[in-house]
């Protein structure tokens, strides 16, 4: 590989790298994925999921409590796909936004 090469992808990384910066930051800043998130992680606030995450419950607990009916083991949908358009939209969007920014601008 010649170092032209070697230099050219280093620079796409880059820039593929300030992009996906620039959709993070928008994400953040508009909390895009706050409500998703809080929705999709409710359960982990709860009492089992506080017991879970600090040890004090053992899969065998967990399996008598399904066992006995008291926790529904159907999965839900975590809405990955639709998360993943969300971001991807952002990303792809970055640029236009970006643009109409530095006209307004004058730049």
């Amino acid at each position: 590989m010649s170092r032209t090469d070697l230099f050219h992808a280093h620079i796409g990384g880059i820039d593929t790298l300030a992009r996906a910066l620039l959709a993070a930051a928008e994400m953040v800043q508009h909390q895009t994925l706050a409500a998703p998130r809080k929705q999709r992680y409710a359960g982990w606030s709860g009492d089992l999921g506080k017991a879970i995450l600090s040890g004090s419950t053992t899969l065998t607990d967990l399996e008598r409590r399904v066992a006995a009916g008291e926790i529904d083991p159907r999965p839900r949908s975590g809405q990955q796909e639709l998360l993943e358009g969300l971001v991807n939209r952002r990303i792809w969007s970055v640029d236009a936004s970006r643009e109409r920014e530095t006209k307004k601008a004058g730049r």
